[in-house]
């Protein structure tokens, strides 16, 4: 994903997006542009462009597309995924950056959010506490050991809990969607 700086127009992100979630063109037109829409209204891009503009978006929008949906597969709410990412930004696009260079697959980058959704309100802490990657078998190991932790002030002697997803392979899997849809022909109906 680092590797460009330009613009792409909605309907090729949107092809790119359905073909790496598996949605196929009904799938696409109906609940994944809804979800997309859902996105963009709770502004997770920052701006939400009016109707009968056209929508392009630039590298970090599309990022932000691609991890929205990673964290909405977590059954993550869009107005959290909007606050999240508008908060947390620099620190995801740090990452982001890290995983579109991984040369091999060996040393992908995994990333990690720790949630407190729910608990969080109620203990006055903040629902997003931790986000982290690692991308070596020490960082796997460190990460175990963070999982394996009892930590004070959850329920008696409980572990925490992750949302993790191999974010350079996601990358390296939607670059190669967005250049296949890229080279489409847009549909009469899109």
């Amino acid at each position: 994903m680092g590797q460009y700086d330009w613009k792409e127009s909605y309907q090729v992100v949107e092809r790119a997006l359905a073909t790496l979630y598996g949605a196929d063109d009904a799938t696409r037109r109906g609940a994944l542009r809804a979800r997309l829409d859902n996105l963009r209204r709770a502004k997770v891009l920052g701006v939400n462009p009016g109707k009968g503009q056209r929508n392009d978006y630039d590298r970090a929008q599309i990022c932000k597309f691609l991890l929205a949906l990673e964290f909405e597969e977590f059954g993550l709410a869009p107005a959290i995924i909007a606050r999240l990412l508008t908060t947390r930004w620099e620190t995801f696009n740090d990452i982001i950056e890290r995983a579109a260079r991984t040369p091999r697959d060996d040393q992908d980058v995994v990333l990690w959010i720790h949630p407190n959704m729910m608990s969080a309100r109620w203990r006055k802490y903040s629902e997003f506490t931790e986000i982290g990657d690692f991308h070596t078998r020490k960082g796997m190991d460190e990460f175990y050991s963070w999982l394996r932790a009892e930590k004070p002030g959850g329920m008696a002697k409980s572990s925490p809990r992750a949302c993790v997803f191999n974010l350079s392979s996601r990358l390296r899997a939607f670059d190669k969607a967005l250049t296949v849809a890229s080279m489409q022909e847009p549909s009469s109906s899109e």
